[in-house]
């Protein structure tokens, strides 16, 4: 059943790029990589933070899959942060870029998507689920000036200039 799903996903959770699943009287889905947590996920947690909301974090795993390279922090810390920012109701991961049977089973109505979005056959099939499905897309600006990375590629800067 369904509340069993969802304690697995939860207890898998500890693996993470993330998205949240908010859902007061409307349930949204976010997607974003936390390779390196900055300001700009911070904004977009707080944007959402008085709704239900729901994190999941993208497993080290399956970032390196789609990006050749894997993040900063690893899963488990990633996870943390969010957790600890007591903004979250639960915090999980993921590693199926195809996310529709989430969208389903959270009943998800906005999908919350970054601009870079669209770039992998598994989120084009989300975003045909959602258009068919009656699910609101809202494309959010990355914020200026600030990725992960930039971050990387900041602290690798002065390491060689050390």
């Amino acid at each position: 059943d369904w509340e069993n799903a969802q304690k697995t996903l939860i207890e898998y959770s500890h693996f993470g790029n993330a998205f949240q699943l908010i859902s007061p009287l409307r349930s949204n889905l976010a997607f974003q990589t936390i390779a390196n947590f900055h300001i700009g996920h911070l904004n977009l947690l707080n944007k959402y933070k008085n709704y239900d909301l729901h994190v999941a974090v993208q497993g080290s795993q399956s970032i390196f899959e789609t990006k050749k390279q894997y993040p900063t922090l690893t899963t488990d810390e990633r996870i943390e942060f969010i957790k600890n920012l007591n903004i979250t109701k639960h915090v999980f991961s993921y590693t199926s870029l195809n996310l529709v049977n989430i969208i389903k089973n959270f009943k998800i109505n906005i999908l919350v998507i970054g601009p870079e979005y669209g770039n992998h056959n598994e989120h084009l099939i989300n975003i045909d689920y959602c258009n068919n499905n009656n699910v609101e897309i809202i494309v959010e600006s990355r914020t200026e000036n600030i990725s992960s990375t930039m971050i990387k590629n900041k602290i690798q800067n002065k390491i060689n200039n050390v």
